[in-house]
């Protein structure tokens, strides 16, 4: 029974990732077509052809490796025997090439938005987190369970000082690493003190690392369901589409700054650990996920790295301000350079998944 359930998470999360794929190459697509552009090929994966099928002029393949998916357009290679042709791809003008590009990572922002409208208006969960002192969960092996603490305790005292909401009891926490202090707790109608010592640990203030003093408890949640009208979830939906896309913008250039460790990039394995995981949770978590990794995966193609949409973007653009295309082999040597970088990135990230996957 167990492995059966574990097949059909397996599959569940594969469906999910294969979904982000066949969007952003749906986008690419269907503007290309729009525009009069061939298309040679539709593939989701890479490398040998599992199945397939032709469409007129479009072959539509399922290839061996899911990781990704490409559009073939006709004369999209300088050096192509086909540039010549009036629906190659390089014959367009630079605006109309520029939105095939870009309609892909558009696609995953689109995406995005229809997946959160449709959740807000089906009904999404609502934390409502206590302000009381009160443990709503006690991480195991911490300095709170080690203490004693448990689900319910009401915290009243800290070294003698009254505390009356949550947020100032995490704050005397936080200032008091390795410093030993103590609690007096209410556990129904008893109440008595308990010495707890903080150990070091980061959390995201204002999108930086900081050190603080943990002690491995979370607050009293309440969950309610709220649902919206239909033109309200799509604006919500478009909402919180944005402040996700500003938020993954704004990490990453606190990522190179160092101001957050890149540590927190997740690969191919962390990925498919965490949509296993929501998987095992429910429906609605796997596809809230999807729409979080969508967003990601259309900011990452913006990037401006050759071999990423955003690369091809910055080559068109350059194109139109100078009134000619950059030469092949200038363009081969930035492609080169930006297929270093991704593979750095991807080493990068790969690396965390296996410290993760070992050190728990």
């Amino acid at each position: 029974m167990e492995s059966l359930q574990t097949v059909e998470i397996i599959l569940k999360v594969a469906v999910a990732f294969c979904l982000l794929i066949l969007f952003h190459e749906l986008g690419h697509f269907l503007v290309a077509k729009y525009l009069g552009i061939g298309v040679e090929r539709f593939s989701i994966g890479f490398g040998p052809k599992i199945a397939g099928l032709r469409r007129g002029e479009t072959e539509y393949m399922l290839s061996v490796v899911p990781l990704g998916g490409y559009v073939k357009l006709l004369g999209d290679d300088p050096r192509g025997a086909d540039g010549d042709h009036p629906r190659a791809f390089l014959n367009k003008p630079v605006w109309q090439r520029i939105a095939v590009v870009a309609a892909g990572p558009l696609a995953n922002f689109a995406l995005a938005i229809a997946i959160f409208a449709g959740v807000h208006w089906v009904g999404i969960p609502t934390p409502q987190v206590s302000d009381l002192p009160e443990v709503g969960e006690v991480v195991a092996d911490s300095p709170a369970q080690q203490a004693g603490l448990q689900t319910g305790d009401r915290i009243l005292m800290v070294d003698g000082k009254p505390v009356t909401k949550w947020e100032d009891l995490v704050q005397t926490i936080h200032d008091h690493i390795n410093t030993p202090l103590q609690l007096r707790v209410q556990r129904g109608a008893e109440e008595f003190d308990v010495m707890v010592t903080p150990k070091p640990g980061k959390v995201l203030k204002d999108l930086e690392e900081v050190e603080v003093g943990l002690i491995g408890v979370a607050p009293h949640v309440d969950v309610t369901v709220t649902s919206y009208s239909l033109p309200l979830s799509l604006w919500k939906g478009v909402e919180k589409t944005w402040e996700l896309s500003a938020l993954t913008v704004v990490s990453l250039v606190k990522m190179v700054q160092g101001k957050i460790s890149p540590k927190h990039l997740a690969g191919p394995v962390g990925i498919f650990q965490m949509a296993g995981q929501q998987a095992k949770v429910g429906l609605l978590p796997l596809i809230t996920l999807m729409a979080v990794l969508s967003i990601s995966l259309g900011i990452l193609n913006l990037f401006p790295i050759p071999v990423l949409d955003g690369g091809h973007i910055l080559f068109f653009a350059v194109e139109g301000l100078w009134g000619h295309p950059i030469s092949p082999r200038k363009q081969e040597i930035a492609t080169q350079v930006g297929l270093f970088l991704l593979v750095a990135l991807m080493l990068t990230a790969f690396y965390n998944d296996l410290l993760r996957i070992f050190t728990n």
